[in-house]
């Protein structure tokens, strides 16, 4: 789906998601440790959440045509 022209917006939004995405894996990946560590069972339909924003943000990137470290200098 990738295009000839590369369109700064998308590779934005895309970026903007990607980073949303990760550092929400990264939060829930230490707060599950923490209630793993605690005895509790942390809620691991998040985990896919939080990891698909990542991917689709990941995706829109490409689909942009914007390298994924320009994008994310936007």
């Amino acid at each position: 789906m990738s295009s000839s022209q590369p369109r700064p917006i998308l590779g934005l939004v895309g970026a903007l998601m990607f980073w949303a995405g990760l550092c929400c894996t990264i939060l829930f990946g230490a707060a599950a440790v923490w209630l793993l560590a605690t005895g509790s069972q942390p809620s691991w339909i998040l985990l896919a959440v939080t990891a698909g924003v990542c991917l689709a943000g990941w995706g829109l990137v490409k689909a942009s045509g914007v390298p994924l470290g320009e994008a994310m200098l936007l």
